[in-house]
């Protein structure tokens, strides 16, 4: 699944040069939410004139342009150090657009969830709420839906761990 910047706004993460090149180059994100974000940045009153942003705002570039042009402007102060926060706040976009997007279906919000666990390499953060993963409390279910409620609540747990670490 991809994400957009309206995914990354709802769930109050804050974004970046950073955040937007770590989806580029992990394949989480679509040109077109690149030109918006350099709209935004033209809109803000303490933009300063910048042709990079200005062609980003016309759109039209490719991926690889973009990616290239991210490094060459110099619009990351630390390639090295910056990655796995913001393929974290990434991942929180998503799951929390999934959770309210399908907060009338348990099992397909669970189904939705594995696909954005195998979408990020299977982060073993995330086992505790991937319905396919073994899990020491599954014996003690009485039914389906005791054992979905128990992936759910670890699944929300993780949501509010995550959005502090944020903070």
């Amino acid at each position: 699944m991809k994400v957009t910047l309206n995914m990354m706004s709802l769930s109050g993460v804050q974004y970046s040069w950073a955040t937007i090149y770590t989806a580029l180059i992990n394949n989480l994100m679509e040109n077109t939410e690149v030109e918006i974000y350099a709209i935004e940045l033209m809109e803000s009153d303490d933009y300063k004139e910048n042709d990079f942003i200005n062609n980003l705002a016309w759109g039209g570039l490719k991926k690889e342009e973009i990616i290239s042009s991210i490094i060459t402007e110099k619009l990351i102060p630390d390639l090295e150090l910056f990655e796995e926060i913001e393929l974290k706040k990434i991942r929180y976009a998503i799951l929390f657009y999934l959770k309210e997007e399908y907060k009338n279906s348990k099992e397909y919000l669970l189904k939705k969830i594995a696909e954005v666990y195998a979408d990020f390499n299977y982060p073993i953060e995330m086992n505790d709420f991937i319905y396919y993963m073994p899990n020491d409390k599954a014996a003690t279910f009485n039914n389906q839906e005791d054992a979905e409620n128990n992936l759910l609540s670890n699944f929300y747990q993780y949501l509010e761990d995550l959005q502090k670490s944020f903070k």
